[in-house]
Formats: C-alpha cells, structure tokens, sequence
C-alpha cells in the first residue's frame, strides 16, 4: 500500500500495569542502529495511532520512537466504566505510569531521549521531569495546559468547587448541555 503502511505494520504494540493496575499501552520502533529517542506524549483523548506520520518521519532521522497512550486516553485502560471519560484519582499517577513505562521500554542504552509533549501530555511530561530529570535531555512542550482560565471571580469558583465536592453525582456528569459522546451521521459532521 505504500511506506507509511509498511512502517506502521513493524511497530511493536505492547503494555504494562500502571498504578492501580491499570493496563497502560504503548507503541515502538526501534533499530539497533539508533542511538536517540524521542518519546511522544500526545494530548487528551488522543491515540498513538495519530502520530504514524511522525513516528514514520522521525525514524527516518535515526530516532528510535515510543508513543504513550496515558491511562484513561487512547486504547489504555478506564478507571470509571464511562470509557469517554479520561479520569484518574492522582495526577501523580501519570508520572509512575511515565516512570514505569521507562522501564518496560527496554534496557537498550541510547545517547539523547526527547520528549516532544502536546497539550494534556504536556503537562504529565512537566511534572514527570520534575521529579526524574535524568530521564530527558530535550523536550519540546506545545500547546501548554499549565491551568484553565475561567472568567469568574476566585471566590466564585471556589464556593462552586466546595459545593460540588459534597455532591458526588453532580460532580461525576457532564457539563450542562453535554453528555456522552454520540457518533453523529456523516452530514452532520461535515
């Protein structure tokens, strides 16, 4: 079918048991010949599956390449039964799930590792270097998620947050005038 599809059928899928035993998965390429890594974190709901173009791209630059599906996003496991939900109980768990999938990459040595991080990943990769930083000798962050803006007084926010805690089932649904996704015919998508 052409290169691209050829490259994508010689990754290697794989998963390991993230904290809480969440299953949390995965993508490489690898080539004994490539001394550098980059590491993908990509944004919220967002699979390895998109980024088969980049992986393509930076293989060909001499860059073994792994791809992240975080916990709650991609094909990796839930925590709640709503599959369209990304939740997770600590935040700190995308940096053990990040720390864990150091370890089920593979020993092999490389000289550089980068990370390039979009949006939602961005801002587990920031706290993951944090504590390891070691691990990292570049990262490219873009579209950055350090905190949501929202157009209410502090005290407003606050009072409403406080309240929400102690309704758990309002706290759990959806937004006002949205709820689970729903395929829609293709007219209306386009």
């Amino acid at each position: 079918m052409g290169p691209l599809t050829d490259f994508w059928r010689q990754r290697e899928e794989a998963e390991f048991k993230g904290v809480d035993d969440v299953p949390v998965r995965f993508v490489r390429f690898c080539a004994q010949h490539n001394d550098r890594l980059v590491l993908i974190c990509p944004g919220r709901i967002e699979s390895y599956v998109k980024y088969a173009e980049v992986a393509y791209d930076l293989f060909h630059c001499g860059f073994d390449v792994m791809i992240i599906d975080h916990r709650g996003q991609g094909r990796s496991g839930r925590l709640l039964s709503d599959t369209h939900r990304g939740h997770v109980v600590n935040f700190s768990d995308y940096v053990d799930d990040r720390r864990a999938l150091a370890a089920a990459g593979g020993s092999r040595t490389l000289a550089k590792t980068v990370y390039p991080c979009s949006f939602y990943g961005r801002s587990d990769c920031h706290a993951f270097l944090q504590r390891y930083r070691a691990h990292c000798d570049a990262i490219a962050l873009c579209a950055p998620m350090f905190g949501i803006i929202i157009r209410l007084p502090d005290w407003m926010v606050r009072h409403i947050l406080d309240w929400a805690e102690g309704h758990q089932r309002i706290r759990e649904e959806y937004a006002i005038g949205t709820g689970r996704w729903r395929a829609l015919p293709l007219p209306l998508t386009c």
